[in-house]
């Protein structure tokens, strides 16, 4: 069986995809998928071809779904057509899937509006430097491809190229001149013959085409330009009336214009102006028209394919809603191969803001519970100092509770259900500076507390330390879970030590065998002990040992992360590995007693009432190496030490970092009667604060 598919990742990368479609169709051995985002194709009459139309968000889920199933079939040979800019969002994720047909794949890869700048970059390198260069990014598409990660990495754009070096791959390109050795076609306008099958999976009839193609051969303009946002709509038309009225006497007599657009009063303003407008069919894309060599007076788009690779005897005005930072080099690199003339900004979403009663600050932080709560406590100490401003966090579903709770911030977002205005709203924050990514690699490897290495990135100063501890509100019913908890088990002593003995990062995870004297040892001395944790934690696949020992409690899987911090109020001391619950511990006033390995605890004990470390003991742990976190991160320890090549590590490959060759001494050797003794210690100095005092 053979496989062609189809990725449009634009509209006018796919509208050349699909010249290569005709009569593949026909062969009953093979099977052609066309994964869609925008297009409408017309494939009736047209055996074996399936088409699926999918969300922009939804790409990966969908790209799983397809490399899942086809791996799964007996086939001969592969074909995957997709623009060149995207490879890493779409036939990474699908080649992964496909590892042992790999022989049997062959690329194409179509010309895209971002490829311009990598011909540039091409050009101005020695062939035996780009040679290089393609080995080197081809050796790192290889560790991708068997990585075991879901997060797509950052390519450079010439990266994409690079994948002629590992699987067969084809290039089409229209304006650019590849290197040698690189297998490439150039395309080119259809016969006759090609173009009336070709336009028909658009809907597009002869007739029609005969009728549009003298439309915009006469004094006519192509307006492909679409509104930033839903919310922008109205400013966006107002900027195109205002362009239109100021190129209007260009024209002779009444002037023509063909544009998607189905705004009704925007079209009937532009009649009252002396503007023939013809609507065209959504399903007809403008791409399909300047592919066929159509050649409007002026097009105006935005920076788009469109724009780059218009007829060459063709006008184009760029009308972009994109601020100048982000178009600048793009337009510079199209100008100087003089495929565009003018730019012009709309500035719909600047309007849009000005119009906007409030200012909202974004955050994003993905990562751990501890990580989020420590977010939630750098955005409170950056609240107080903008108090009038809306602040929402985005993050992921199974923290909604806890950061719902929290007056650090108005709403929560969840990372993988934004919508189109939330989309927006992201770039409206991000222009004016006030969207921040928290848990970057730089913020977690910092020489400082992690919530002052947050606090850093907003820009803003770490002097006052007074608003760093997350504010949380906890319920009446969670208090009331915990007081049933406690009338059921019969927890009336004061002496109430909670225990959580981690699995989960192999260098944060302490010993079953240790986790036991421990906890004997605290029984001995008169403690009432709760093991507590989950093992529903779906982050980083985290679960908590089973411990059965005579006199504790198992509170494992019995509490949400909130009736977590209910039950802490209500005992004396927390005792863990750097892990979530220290975190969550920093919301209440529980003494804590936690073991550290590869980042200090100077730099993730809580903050609480103004102080680091408030009512709280950290141990450091570590070999010859100390504590070794921050030298993942670091190319030369990579090269002088350990003599291998550095990588951008990933999760994974921090949660079981070790240099001292993954035999994490540091927990090995560190024995529970140590920690037993750091623990009474502790119990026993000025830092200790007991809850019910």
């Amino acid at each position: 069986m053979k496989f062609n598919i189809f990725i449009e990742t634009s509209s006018w990368a796919f509208a050349a995809q699909l010249m290569t479609f005709s009569g593949s169709d026909e062969d009953s051995n093979t099977q052609s998928l066309l994964l869609t985002k925008e297009s409408k194709i017309n494939t009736q009459g047209r055996n074996n071809v399936h088409v699926f139309t999918y969300q922009q968000q939804a790409i990966a889920i969908f790209i799983h779904k397809i490399g899942d199933f086809l791996s799964r079939q007996p086939i001969d040979a592969i074909n995957i057509f997709a623009g060149i800019s995207t490879t890493q969002h779409t036939v990474l994720p699908l080649i992964k899937r496909l590892q042992r047909h790999l022989p049997t794949i062959t690329l194409h890869l179509f010309e895209e509006r971002a490829s311009v700048l990598a011909y540039k970059e091409f050009a101005e390198n020695s062939p035996q430097a780009v040679h290089s260069a393609l080995l080197r990014y081809a050796d790192e598409i290889k560790n991708e491809l068997v990585r075991q990660s879901s997060t797509p990495p950052s390519w450079g754009i010439c990266m994409h190229y690079a994948w002629a070096k590992v699987v067969k791959t084809h290039f089409y390109v229209r304006h650019a001149t590849l290197p040698a050795g690189l297998l490439t076609t150039r395309l080119h306008s259809l016969d006759e013959d090609k173009r009336v099958a070709w336009l028909s999976l658009f809907g597009l009839t002869p007739s029609l085409y005969e009728n549009l193609k003298n439309f915009l051969a006469n004094n006519a303009v192509l307006l492909t330009t679409t509104p930033y946002s839903s919310l922008t709509t109205e400013l966006h038309y107002a900027a195109v009336e205002q362009t239109l009225e100021g190129i209007k006497n260009e024209f002779c007599g009444q002037a023509n214009l063909l544009t998607h657009s189905a705004e009704n009063s925007f079209i009937a303003r532009l009649h009252m102006r002396g503007w023939n407008v013809i609507t065209l069919p959504q399903k007809i894309i403008a791409d399909v028209l300047l592919w066929c060599g159509v050649t409007p007076s002026l097009l105006i788009s935005d920076i788009a394919e469109e724009a780059l690779f218009k007829p060459a005897n063709a006008k184009a005005l760029i009308l972009t809603s994109a601020p100048e930072e982000d178009t600048h080099v793009l337009t510079n690199a199209a100008q100087e191969q003089n495929l565009i003339t003018t730019l012009s900004p709309t500035r719909e979403v600047e309007h849009y803001r000005q119009q906007q009663p409030k200012t909202k600050r974004i955050y994003i932080c993905t990562a751990s519970m501890g990580d989020t709560i420590f977010a939630l406590g750098a955005i409170n100490h950056v609240r107080k100092e903008n108090p009038n401003e809306e602040t929402i966090l985005i993050s992921r579903g199974i923290y909604r509770e806890l950061i719902e709770a929290s007056s650090a911030v108005d709403a929560f977002w969840e990372f993988d259900k934004l919508t189109p205005e939330m989309l927006f709203d992201l770039e409206l924050v991000k222009r004016e500076g006030k969207l921040h990514v928290l848990a970057t690699w730089e913020q977690i490897l910092a020489p400082a507390h992690m919530t002052d290495a947050f606090i850093s990135g907003t820009g803003k100063s770490i002097a006052i330390n007074t608003h760093k501890q997350a504010p949380v509100t906890i319920t009446s019913w969670q208090e009331e879970k915990v007081e049933t908890f406690f009338s059921k088990h019969n927890l009336t002593n004061n002496k109430i030590v909670l225990i959580h003995a981690n699995v989960g990062s192999k260098n944060r995870t302490w010993f079953k065998d240790s986790w036991l004297e421990l906890a004997k040892n605290f029984i001995h001395d008169g403690w009432q002990v709760i093991f507590i944790g989950s093992d529903k934690n779906n982050y980083g696949n985290k679960s908590t040992m089973e411990i059965m020992l005579p006199g504790a409690v198992d509170g494992r899987n019995c509490f949400s992360l909130l009736e977590t911090v209910a039950l802490m109020q209500r005992c004396d001391l927390l005792v863990a590995t750097d892990s979530g619950p220290v975190a969550l511990a920093g919301l209440c006033n529980i003494a804590i007693c936690a073991l550290y390995t590869i980042i200090p605890a100077k730099n993730r004990l809580p903050w609480r009432h103004g102080e680091l470390g408030w009512n709280a003991s950290g141990i450091d742990v570590g070999c010859h190496y100390g504590q070794c976190g921050h030298l993942i991160g670091s190319e030369s320890f990579f090269k002088n030490t350990l003599h291998k090549k550095y990588k951008s590590p990933t999760g994974t490959d921090f949660d079981v970092w070790c240099p001292n060759k993954q035999t994490y001494t540091c927990l090995r050797k560190y024995s529970a009667r140590s920690f037993w003794n750091e623990i009474t210690a502790f119990l026993a100095s000025e830092r200790y604060r007991p809850t019910n005092v």
